[in-house]
């Protein structure tokens, strides 16, 4: 019976990563789908919201997405019936950067365990510079809030969910590259041969897959143990974003030299999900931290 649930479970995920990349061929506004939902209890789960990051990663969606889909599941939990989005601050009034989200939202702000609310309208919003060009990257001053009751697990559970969804959009970055690169050294031949029968290149993209499905398994259990709220979920997490930061820049980078001067193209735009993928760390909350957090747990 667990292999007839498990197979269920893989064709929904399979069904999900194929609706969601259609609509994204397609230019369908992705709120309408309800999308940002799919994280929400009863029927939604940090697996499902995961393949729509990862899809969303993959065609470098402008969002607004993670802050949104956290939001919608904390106000879920602890009973607030508004649209919502989840963000954190490291001093009152002073919100870390996050995509846009219209101006009707409620704020969820999170500082230490402690969570306050204000309107996303009753917010000064100012743009903040990025590399990224593929978003829209602002920060959120706020003056009153309100104190929103919650426990301290759920202000953690909601961080740690935020943070995977940012490393699922970095792993489908990592996917597409790795793909269209392959891809490359498949078609692009030099002195009568394919550039991928080369075992300099060859050795380096077979390194690079296993990275990439080494990756996956990472987050697939950080996400599995998050949904049956199982032991142990800062440990996973804490591995999977020291794992994930520093070897999904290096991949991209590297297959960027794989693809010889093309890779360097403005057009080729390899570049797109680097600068993307590095933003992620900063959305994430993950650049810098993980190996200190992953120490810690560890009882290092």
């Amino acid at each position: 019976m667990a292999v007839v649930a498990d197979n269920d479970a893989r064709e929904e995920l399979a069904l999900l990563r194929a609706s969601v990349r259609d609509a994204l061929a397609a230019g369908a506004q992705l709120d309408d789908l309800g999308l940002w939902s799919t994280l929400t209890p009863p029927d939604g789960s940090l697996a499902l919201g995961m393949v729509v990051a990862e899809e969303l990663g993959r065609g470098l969606y402008a969002g607004p997405a993670y802050d949104v889909m956290v939001g919608n599941l904390v106000a879920a939990e602890l009973g607030i019936d508004a649209d919502a989005a989840f963000v954190t601050g490291d001093a009152p009034g002073i919100i870390d950067p996050t995509v846009a989200v219209p101006p009707e939202t409620l704020l969820l702000i999170a500082t230490g365990d402690t969570l306050a609310g204000a309107l996303v309208a009753a917010a000064q919003v100012d743009e903040t510079p990025s590399m990224d060009v593929t978003r829209r990257t602002v920060r959120y001053s706020v003056g009153a809030t309100d104190p929103v009751a919650g426990q301290p697990d759920t202000v953690a559970r909601t961080r740690t969910a935020r943070g995977l969804l940012y490393a699922a959009d970095t792993l489908g970055c990592i996917e597409h590259v790795l793909d269209k690169t392959v891809e490359y050294a498949r078609q692009r031949t030099t002195f009568g041969a394919p550039i991928g029968k080369y075992q300099a290149v060859a050795h380096r993209l077979v390194d690079h897959t296993i990275t990439a499905r080494q990756l996956r398994l990472l987050l697939d259990d950080a996400a599995a143990t998050f949904d049956a709220r199982g032991e142990a979920l800062a440990l996973r997490l804490a591995t999977a974003e020291t794992f994930l930061w520093g070897r999904g820049t290096e991949i991209i980078s590297d297959c960027i030299q794989l693809c010889g001067g093309i890779g360097f193209t403005w057009e080729w735009g390899h570049h797109l999900y680097l600068r993307r993928t590095v933003q992620n760390c900063t959305l994430g909350m993950g650049y810098g931290r993980p190996r200190r957090r992953l120490a810690e747990e560890a009882g290092w």
